[in-house]
């Protein structure tokens, strides 16, 4: 089962800590951090590279989305 879980604010420091070394960087007050926990499937290698640029486009689409003042 998968266990989704989004924090718009992060008011435990270990938890704050734990995100911010994950990314490498500081997460700014205002920014909403998403972990999803997944197993991978097994696939060949041309369906691995299509994942990776379908997830690359999320990304981008969100990013986008997440850009655009509300």
């Amino acid at each position: 089962m998968q266990t989704i879980s989004v924090r718009r604010r992060m008011n435990q420091a270990s938890a704050r800590n734990a995100v911010e070394s994950l990314l490498g960087r500081k997460v700014a007050d205002q920014e909403h951090v998403t972990v999803m926990p997944f197993l991978p499937a097994r696939r060949g290698e041309p369906d691995r590279t299509r994942a990776v640029h379908d997830l690359i486009e999320d990304l981008d689409s969100l990013a986008a989305s997440a850009a655009t003042p509300r």
